[in-house]
């Protein structure tokens, strides 16, 4: 499950990288739009940036299970957790 949501975070985060070079390349537009275009991309940095975010946290979340530092249900808890603050903070 972890590698499933680490991967879906990288998808996203791949994605939101190439939003953001659409966006600052836009030079052929009017300056309110590419102000505009700037202000979105600068959102997208931080939503990227809250989403590597998750996805560490995830890593030690896996590395403390394989490790046997953390039990299943401990885990799991962590994983909820973890997904849930992601969900309310968006």
């Amino acid at each position: 499950m972890i590698d499933f949501l680490v991967g879906a975070l990288s998808v996203l985060k791949e994605r939101g990288n190439k939003i953001i070079q659409k966006l600052e390349a836009k030079s052929d537009v009017p300056p309110t739009v590419a102000e505009h275009c700037l202000d979105v991309a600068q959102r997208v940095k931080v939503i990227i940036k809250s989403l590597k975010k998750r996805e560490d946290t995830l890593q030690l979340i896996k590395d403390g299970y394989k490790s046997k530092k953390i039990s299943s249900s401990q885990a799991d808890k962590l994983i909820k957790s973890v997904v849930l603050s992601y969900t309310e903070n968006q």
